[in-house]
Formats: structure tokens, C-alpha cells, sequence
């Protein structure tokens, strides 16, 4: 199936599963946007098709060792 092809691919070529990869390159387009802008965490997540917010803060902080309020805190520049 394309399913199996594409996890298969992934995991070939960078060594992690497709949705894990997916999800650090949502965390990474959210540090870009809480760093750059006010957007509302909700619409983040909304943006990034997080099933909800609360699923977003999850993976940002599996990812980041931070939450997304803390890391805006520390690096949002005006």
C-alpha cells in the first residue's frame, strides 16, 4: 500500500518514521511562528492541522522540552 511504501521510504532515507518527521516539521513552523508572530496558540494549532490544541502543546513539548507559552515568552521578538 502507499501507506506501508511511504512509512518504508521514511524510514529508509532519514531513519524515523514518516509521522514522527511530520510532526517535527509542525514543531518547527511553530517555534517560527510563536517566535514571529501573536497568533493565538489555538489557531497554531488549527494552522498546522493539530487535531486540537491540547494535542499541539503535547507534541511541541515532546519535541522542544518547553511549552509552546514558555518558548513564546523566551523568544518572541516584537
Amino acid at each position: 500500500s502507499i501507506d506501508k511504501t511511504a512509512k518504508s521510504l521514511s524510514s529508509k532515507e532519514t531513519g524515523e518514521i514518516l509521522i514522527n518527521y511530520i510532526s517535527r516539521q509542525k514543531v518547527q513552523e511553530a517555534r517560527q511562528l510563536l517566535a514571529l508572530t501573536q497568533m493565538p496558540l489555538s489557531e497554531i494549532a488549527q494552522y498546522l492541522a493539530f487535531s486540537s490544541q491540547s494535542y499541539f502543546q503535547t507534541v511541541f513539548k515532546k519535541n522542544t522540552g518547553t511549552t509552546p507559552e514558555l518558548f513564546r515568552q523566551k523568544y518572541y521578538h516584537s
